[in-house]
């Protein structure tokens, strides 16, 4: 008898601990409930969602199965605004000229209504075809392509996804990767009479279909006439692009109501089971934020998409039409990513590993903050290190732009001292060093001219002068370039060319030592050391002019002083020369080194081997 209540006992404390889990459960995701209904909660939780490693866990089970769909948000890295950005302008646009007012303006533009919203902006503000095209015929001017649109290219050239995209975009990144790489050609198909071009038998080309038109063929379509419904001939160039096909979603919220009605479309049931269309599912990729928590569990990973899906983060009718397809086919599911670029990424790096010649191809195209993931990451920084230095990067570059905004200007000479004896002038100028009025003087990029651009062991090229120089001097270029080095000993200098800068070397110097735990190790003992490597390197290329900002004193946290005192001890060792060579010191701002601070020390050095003249 007492063994069997005993039995009894523990079944009821099984029950209740299911309960209670079951309360728990219900508890965390009670919005979602709301939303998605109590009937089908758990189903989803454990289904609907998976993880980016097992979205590229299908994809590449399935190669050359799944083709990809690109939203505006996968051209964010290159530059291009937002939908968003776009109608934040519009709306102040109108609302400076009078158009509207801020009292006005939500209902005068359907402000809340996600669907509406952007095609109305548009439709105010740019009411002809014609000014819609040179719009975005201005707004995409001089952009490139990021690390995605080459990722892409790569991976439907390499053979991983299927020869057929599928964009909204007006813009021609895509194109321009495809040709910059020059693997396979990519044939953009902008109108319902180019499709005819297609052909399912040439698998060494890339078929673009631009459902949404192009400013080249003055058939964009972006106002609420032309987006609510999707003209037949060009949904069915979609529907026989997925037919034995997945399909992978990035960089959309899917509010156009003519996409969110393609896929009602296109995911219908005889469709998939007749037709073949989706047969190999759809992945859907929602965005999370700029930074992957360290060590994310399947469970966490799961959690934090379903807060995502019941924010607006994508159209509700999107959600519903996976939730009830999901109920069917399996292959429909929603995954989280970190950027468009770092999930190509992260697919491409799962291709073959860490030799395989896709990855080294990849390497040169990444993104600036890409390629530094990747470089911390190999060489054992964990990921709340990689976020800790990025972060740190982030605040410097947005410093620089901000301060390039209020007071960057020409440097201007302060100061000029010549040493007599070693045949050699310094000059002291206040300003922006990466201004290329200032290093393009003519009678400077004659001769054999140096700029240094201060960096860390890994060559990050993040912080303040090294990213405008970044910036000026073609970055894609220069990054292809230090990738190839990095990581180096701290001290160490090195040497690229100038690429679109106006001066012959860059000196990239690693002073900056990056731990583990990224944190910036330097010193003015270690400085002095990086100091008479420059001078060995500058003498040894035979230079002639070397401008120099000041290292160490930003990321770094050297004080001005500090560095200047290395920088002009160093100059002092450089040996006679035939040629008069000329260094030019240049501090941003005269608050962070004064001129009277600069006098004092101008009298300290001996005489007649130097002489000074502050220029007023």
């Amino acid at each position: 008898m007492t063994s069997a209540l005993s039995l009894i006992a523990q079944k009821n404390c099984r029950l209740l601990g299911l309960l209670l889990n079951f309360i728990e459960i219900c508890a965390r995701y009670q919005k979602f409930i709301l939303f998605l209904g109590f009937s089908n909660l758990i189903h989803i939780i454990k289904t609907m969602v998976i993880t980016d490693k097992q979205a590229i866990f299908k994809i590449l089970s399935n190669k050359e199965k799944f083709a990809i769909y690109v939203g505006a948000g996968a051209s964010v890295d290159s530059g291009v605004i937002t939908a968003k950005t776009i109608c934040e302008d519009i709306r102040d646009l109108l609302i400076s000229h009078g158009v509207t007012t801020i009292d006005d303006y939500e209902k005068y533009l359907e402000w809340n209504d996600h669907s509406s919203r952007y095609s109305t902006c548009i439709e105010k503000a740019y009411p002809s075809e014609a000014s819609r095209v040179d719009y975005f015929t201005e707004l995409l001017a001089g952009i490139k392509p990021s690390f995605f649109h080459y990722g892409t290219s790569l991976l439907i050239s390499h053979k991983i996804l299927k020869n057929i995209a599928i964009t909204t975009n007006f813009d021609k990144l895509l194109e321009l990767a495809f040709y910059h790489i020059g693997n396979i050609e990519c044939q953009a198909i902008r109108m319902p009479e180019e499709s005819r071009f297609i052909s399912n038998s040439d698998k060494d080309k890339c078929y673009l279909l631009k459902i949404h038109g192009d400013y080249d063929t003055h058939n964009i379509s972006n106002t609420s006439s032309e987006t609510t419904i999707m003209p037949e001939d060009i949904y069915k160039q979609v529907e026989n692009a997925l037919k034995n096909a997945g399909l992978v979603v990035l960089g959309t919220a899917g509010y156009e109501k003519s996409i969110h009605t393609m896929f009602d479309k296109l995911a219908v049931e005889d469709n998939i089971v007749k037709n073949k269309i989706l047969e190999y599912g759809l992945l859907w990729g929602i965005y999370m934020g700029a930074d992957k928590p360290h060590n994310l569990t399947e469970e966490e990973s799961n959690r934090l998409l379903l807060e995502k899906l019941n924010t607006d983060t994508v159209n509700k009718a999107i959600v519903s039409k996976i939730k009830e397809t999901y109920r069917r086919h399996s292959g429909f599911n929603f995954f989280p990513i970190w950027g468009a670029g770092e999930f190509i990424f992260d697919l491409i790096q799962k291709v073959g590993g860490k030799n395989n010649a896709l990855v080294g191809t990849a390497n040169l195209y990444l993104d600036h903050e890409m390629r530094l993931r990747y470089v911390l990451s190999t060489e054992g920084l964990v990921s709340d290190a990689i976020i800790k230095h990025i972060e740190s990067l982030r605040f410097q570059k947005k410093r620089y732009e901000s301060g390039r905004k209020v007071a960057a200007k020409v440097p201007e000479i302060a100061f000029t001292i010549i040493n007599t004896k070693a045949n050699y002038e310094i000059q002291i100028s206040y300003g922006d060093i990466t201004s290329r009025r200032f290093l393009n003087d003519p009678e400077n990029t004659k001769l054999n001219n140096i700029v240094i651009s201060p960096d860390d062991t890994f060559l990050s090229a993040g912080g303040g002068v090294a990213y405008g120089l970044l910036e000026k001097g073609s970055k894609t270029k220069i990054l292809h370039e230090l990738y190839k080095f990095s990581p180096v000993e701290q001290n160490d200098v090195v040497v690229t060319s100038g690429f679109d800068l106006p001066v012959k070397y860059i000196f990239h110097v690693a002073a900056l030592e990056i731990d583990k735990n990224a944190d910036y190790n330097i010193s003015t003992n270690t400085l002095d050391h990086a100091m008479q490597n420059v001078m060995k390197k500058f003498q040894g290329l035979d230079g002639h002019v070397l401008y120099i900002p000041l290292i160490g004193s930003g990321l770094g946290k050297l004080s001005p002083v500090e560095s200047f005192n290395s920088i002009f001890n160093a100059l002092k060792t450089c040996t006679r020369s035939t040629e008069k060579r000329v260094f030019h010191i240049v501090i941003s701002e005269e608050k962070r080194l004064g001129r009277e601070y600069l006098k004092d020390f101008f009298e300290t050095l001996s005489k007649p081997e130097y002489s000074y003249q502050e220029i007023a």
